[in-house]
């Protein structure tokens, strides 16, 4: 195929869309591996092949092929892509060198699945410095204040904090054996509304 006299620089996402069609040979499937319109997805290689100012495929009524410049450059384009990947790694890892403190209620960080957490996140983020900071049922205010990044407890948590459930389990209500909740079945909060509460203060959320 003929020279076509670019002079752009191509994106990384072309190059991808181009390792595509060199994998499947057919436009309708690389197009659908990249959750795109077939036509859309022709205009990007083409606009490869204006960019780079050589014909890269080969397309007649029967076949998609690519063309000898296209095999010629196949492997320097897979090398791009490994490269914008390295890249990638490497400033994510650069992103994790700083400082994270989270906070944990009272000991629930020897909980699971918080402890596999933790080692999941040390091990992505090698240079991050994960400082756990022990904290009672002021937890939410630490994350409040801005004394910790973020925090394991216990829910529910009051309005204006974003939680995200990592595990479920039953909760337990003390009482004397004549209560007549205690031979009740599952109780809800509701249920023990109208109860004194042992070890109230003002500095237990209410949610608590």
């Amino acid at each position: 195929m003929a020279r076509l006299g670019g002079s752009e620089h191509p994106s990384i996402q072309q190059i991808r869309l181009f390792l595509l069609l060199a994998e499947e040979l057919h436009f309708g499937r690389a197009a659908a591996r990249a959750f795109m319109a077939q036509p859309t997805f022709s205009r990007h290689i083409k606009t490869l092949e204006r960019d780079l100012g050589v014909g890269l495929v080969d397309r007649t009524s029967r076949r998609v092929a690519l063309s000898a410049a296209g095999e010629a450059m196949l492997e320097r384009m897979r090398a791009v892509v490994g490269a914008m990947q390295e890249l990638r790694r490497e400033a994510d890892a650069q992103a994790g060198s700083g400082r994270i403190v989270i906070g944990s209620f009272e000991a629930i960080t020897s909980l699971p699945p918080i402890p596999a957490i933790l080692d999941e996140l040390r091990r992505r983020l090698p240079r991050l410095d994960v400082q756990v900071l022990r904290t009672g049922f002021d937890a939410t205010e630490t994350v409040s204040r801005g004394d910790v990044d973020a925090a394991f407890l216990f829910l529910p948590v009051p309005n204006g904090i974003r939680a995200l459930p990592l595990d479920s389990g039953p909760r337990c209500a003390a009482m004397p054996a004549d209560d007549p909740l205690a031979a009740e079945g599952p109780l809800a909060l509701a249920d023990l509304a109208d109860r004194e509460h042992i070890g109230w203060s003002d500095r237990i959320p209410k949610v608590y």
